[in-house]
């Protein structure tokens, strides 16, 4: 996508106003699902150390954990949206143009989808959680992130020793997105 715009660039063209805004949001989409994935995922891996350890004997699971890790702590918390037309959800009327907050974090802990929701399971099938979006609304970085995440698990699996967190009460950042300000870890070697 850079060099596409390297290469747009140095042959003149020039980009919109609403071109360079989606630009930025590939930005995010790239660096922001990926990054914030692979932090809560550390984190809820070193917090249940069982499912570390099967992560390390079987580095196949890496695809399984990051769906599990998507769902258990997704990387955005919530979502805005405007209501296109009238409806009701739950009872509640949603007048056409209506602003929502839709949180991902609960839709994605709701008992009536996902038995035992706060279980941590890198074994659970069948996720169909919402963390990175769905259908028209599906994240365009978010194959990229999953991607990272199963690269970044299956590497740390197979090559950290004894890894575990220096403070299990880490420090988020204030903002939309589910990240770390930072995540200290330590490991007694590399394999």
């Amino acid at each position: 996508m850079i060099s596409a715009l390297i290469a747009a660039h140095e042959d003149g063209d020039r980009l919109t106003e609403e071109e360079i805004h989606a630009t930025r949001l590939l930005f995010v989409a790239g660096y922001e699902n990926a990054n914030n994935l692979i932090g809560n995922g550390t984190l809820a891996l070193l917090r249940h150390p069982g499912q570390w350890e099967q992560l390390r004997q079987d580095p196949g699971l890496a695809g399984g954990a990051v769906e599990e890790i998507l769902s258990h702590d997704a990387p955005f918390q919530f979502i805005r949206r405007v209501a296109a037309a009238d409806l009701e959800i739950g009872g509640y009327q949603i007048e056409r143009g209506q602003h929502l907050i839709l949180w991902l974090a609960a839709a994605n802990r709701d008992p009536e989808q996902f038995p035992d929701p706060d279980c941590f399971d890198i074994h659970r099938a069948g996720s169909r959680h919402l963390a990175i979006g769905s259908g028209i609304h599906a994240c365009f970085g978010g194959p990229l992130a999953r991607l990272e995440g199963e690269t970044a698990f299956t590497t740390f699996a197979r090559r950290l020793i004894d890894p575990r967190l220096e403070n299990d009460t880490p420090r988020y950042r204030t903002d939309v997105f589910r990240s770390f300000a930072e995540l200290p870890i330590t490991f007694s070697g590399i394999r």
